[in-house]
């Protein structure tokens, strides 16, 4: 949140400070008007009269009004309440809207779910740091049953770490056990010494297990185990991110200085190395394993949650962000929608996607990837409730539909808002190949004041390709529907126009970045060394009335 505020405060005095030294023809218009361009004037009057009403000369196509969804001129006149011009309340709604998706998308970047595939792997190094560590691969997270968690936690479970205990004695290769430890077992089968096998001695794995919320590890454990969690729940008291959204982590390891840095998994301060917290009940079904043990340390700074919202105030088209736009308001309650759905509380999820389906039609493919995200995700039908939780999926279609109503009640039509696209802005839909190069020649071919806008739309739109493809790479099948549907129906219009806008909802592309940045902070200082001077020369466009994307 302190970042949100800090990049307003910076994108506030460059508006009024820097921007005055560049030539402008009359007088400056005050701070709101600079920050009411465009569709924001239009929010500000659905806000005071509706769609049905206006003062003379504004609503001279009340056909086009329809492509505005009602969500974000309700708050704006929900907060003209209290700040009598409109104006205004437009920007304070973004910037409380700015603050709480920023809060929301730090805690997505560092919930465990995000962590792309390629990242699960460990990479090398046989230190005790990456022996004490739980090994994240595709088995583990995928859901491997509480036993086999279990024996992770006893013995560093199989493979890499050695062998699991059977209930019969017996190990995975149908050796028997008895008389040796699990890690010992584990060891000869590998074939590493018994030293890098032992079993656990200083407890360094125990004290960073949080009790599970189901109960499914304690009910598997064998007596010493049962004893090290017992001991381990008596003596929680900061806590790892979970679903009651407090701080869940060791007491005993609190005070304790908690560095990465090792070869192998991820490190407590969001670098290559051990993981710090293990477990927390954060709702994955029993996958509890902190991202980067960033939670509970202080160091969330340097964890990807913090770098994913550096990488969204920066973005070039960040200015519609502090502007009396939707954007903000639609990140607000898409991205906590997300977290919600990742922690399987879909009765909150769900709400929150309501609410943004009726601040843009981007709610749609919300809802659609949330679908998805049920279907193959841990926490949806895989979870403790199963198929329980599908009936609430259809909670954003709802208010989709109601607005669709309250369009066909006063015009006719169901269909007004996407009609509403082809009158205002010859929206309509052709193969994606005639939409491609309608917008090449309108970016290098023809000299226009759009010009440069229509060269940041094809970038847009080939940053969005790039990360469809990587999505689906990962296996972040929720994520790519989501971002996919949204570009798919952008590049099959008349011409590409807000792509580059649409980027700012594409929270995947945020939580990329921000996993990005840990792993290699040089890639990311390149994106910050090119974001941050396209986005002030936007901002400047912007508040001077020429449109940035």
């Amino acid at each position: 949140m302190g970042l949100w505020f800090l990049a307003a405060l910076g994108v506030a005095w460059f508006s009024i400070v820097v921007i005055r030294v560049v030539p402008h023809e009359g007088v400056w218009p005050d701070y709101l008007a600079r920050w009411n361009q465009w569709d924001a004037d239009r929010f500000r009057w659905l806000a005071m009269y509706g769609y049905d009403g206006g003062p003379p000369g504004v609503y001279t196509r009340p056909e086009e009004w329809p492509a505005f969804f009602p969500g974000y001129p309700m708050a704006v006149r929900f907060v003209g309440f209290v700040f009598t011009d409109y104006r205004a309340a437009g920007l304070v709604v973004s910037l409380i809207s700015g603050a709480i998706a920023a809060v929301a998308l730090a805690r997505l970047g560092d919930h465990p779910s995000t962590l792309p595939r390629t990242y699960r792997r460990l990479t090398g190094g046989d230190t005790l740091d990456r022996l004490t560590a739980p090994h994240i691969d595709d088995d583990l997270t995928g859901g491997r049953s509480s036993h086999r968690r279990l024996a992770d936690v006893e013995g560093y479970g199989s493979g890499a770490f050695g062998s699991l205990r059977s209930d019969d004695g017996r190990s995975d290769d149908g050796r028997p056990t008895a008389g040796r430890s699990t890690a010992q077992a584990g060891a000869e089968q590998s074939g590493r010494p018994a030293a890098l096998g032992t079993s656990d001695p200083s407890g360094r794995l125990a004290e960073r297990a949080a009790p599970d919320a189901s109960g499914r590890l304690a009910e598997h454990a064998s007596p010493e185990a049962q004893g090290r969690l017992e001991k381990l729940t008596a003596g929680t008291s900061g806590r790892f991110a979970g679903d009651d959204g407090e701080d869940q982590g060791s007491s005993e390891a609190s005070g304790r200085e908690r560095r990465g840095g090792s070869r192998g998994g991820w490190g407590a301060s969001g670098s290559p190395g051990r993981f710090g917290d293990g477990f927390g009940r954060n709702g994955l079904g029993g996958n509890e394993f902190a991202v980067a043990g960033v939670a509970g340390t202080g160091e969330r700074w340097r964890g990807p949650g913090f770098f994913a919202v550096l990488a969204l105030v920066v973005s070039p088209c960040a200015v519609f962000l502090f502007a009396a736009y939707s954007e903000a308001l639609f990140l607000a309650l898409a991205v906590p929608a997300w977290l919600l759905a990742k922690k399987g509380r879909w009765e909150l999820a769900v709400l929150c996607a309501a609410g943004a389906s009726i601040v843009r039609i981007t709610g749609l493919f919300l809802a659609i990837a949330l679908i998805v995200e049920f279907l193959v995700g841990e926490n949806g039908r895989k979870g403790p409730n199963g198929w329980r939780n599908a009936p609430y999926l259809i909670t954003p279609f709802l208010s989709i539909s109601a607005y669709m109503a309250y369009q066909w009640h006063r015009t006719g039509d169901w269909l007004a808002w996407m009609h509403a696209q082809k009158t205002g802005w010859n929206r309509s839909i052709v193969p994606p190949w005639k939409s491609f190069q309608t917008t090449w020649d309108a970016a290098f071919n023809i000299e226009s004041e759009w010009t440069n806008a229509f060269r940041v739309e094809i970038f847009a739109a080939g940053v969005g390709v790039v990360l469809v493809a990587w999505l689906l790479y990962q296996a972040q099948w929720g994520e790519a529907v989501y971002v996919g549907s949204q570009l798919g129906a952008l590049m099959v219009s008349e011409y590409y126009l807000s792509i580059g806008r649409a980027t700012l909802v594409w929270f995947p592309l945020w939580l990329t970045l921000g996993h990005l940045a840990v792993r290699h902070r040089w890639l990311y200082g390149l994106y910050l060394a090119l974001a941050v001077p396209v986005m002030a020369a936007f901002v400047l466009s912007f508040t001077q009335g020429q449109w940035s994307g």
